[in-house]
């Protein structure tokens, strides 16, 4: 009974310090076919490219998965990769693998014969409605410190595979000029200036975006499930454009 009361009063207070200082849960997905061994990291911020403070909303049960070591101490959406106080993954064989920016959770739609993020740090979620390969990072930020509810962010991609290479950054020719936020559209290169290298994401919103694509759609969290119908095939494959 006491460990109840003391994570009530644990998750009011948290729920105190997030409306404080204006942290809305944001949802980044990604997207992105990959195999076993390759995972993606993000990095961002505001139009300054100034760091955006963060807090985790997932949990996963297996501390050894690579989102568990490596969201451990990682406060900021930044450009600078891992962060001073940041987790390293370990593998099964003790080899250590630096963090390249915040954490992603690779997912799935099909809860058959799958495990869910929750327990292994990868697997199915409700969150994701489209199908396979769909890289999740489901957090808090400070809307306070983006740029008028705006953020960049950008994912890179690592092989843990031994013996591979990092396929490594999304292309630099998204050119994400436009960005349809609840069924309107969007300018955003023209109005807010952004790198057209870069995606461009709404804090407290549900935000998907294609590899190296300049597809953006920004839904409220209620409403992702319409979001993107039309982009994304049952297999997870992006649709031909």
């Amino acid at each position: 009974m006491m460990k109840l009361l003391v994570c009530s009063a644990w998750v009011v207070c948290l729920g105190l310090t997030v409306s404080a200082v204006n942290f809305q849960r944001t949802v980044i997905a990604i997207g992105s076919p990959t195999v076993p061994g390759e995972y993606l990291f993000l990095q961002g911020g505001d139009r300054a490219g100034s760091p955006i403070p963060i807090l985790h909303n997932m949990t996963v049960g297996n501390a050894r998965s690579v989102y568990a070591q490596t969201s451990s101490g990682d406060r900021f959406l930044n450009w600078k990769g891992s962060e001073p106080d940041q987790g390293v993954y370990i593998d099964s064989q003790g080899r250590e693998t630096q963090p390249v920016g915040t954490p992603m959770i690779w997912t799935t739609n099909d809860r058959r014969n799958k495990a869910s993020v929750d327990a292994d740090g990868h697997g199915y979620t409700d969150l994701n409605t489209q199908g396979e390969h769909l890289w999740l990072a489901d957090i808090y930020m400070d809307c306070d410190k983006t740029s008028n509810g705006w953020f960049d962010f950008k994912a890179y991609m690592l092989d843990l595979r031994a013996g591979t290479q990092d396929v490594g950054w999304e292309g630099d020719f998204i050119n994400q000029e436009f960005c349809i936020v609840d069924g309107s559209m969007w300018g955003t290169q023209s109005s807010l200036q952004w790198d057209p290298r870069n995606h461009h994401g709404r804090c407290g919103a549900y935000n998907f975006v294609l590899w190296s694509r300049n597809l953006c759609v920004a839904n409220q969290l209620s409403h992702h499930l319409l979001a993107f119908e039309d982009e994304w095939t049952e297999d997870g494959e992006p649709t031909a454009e």
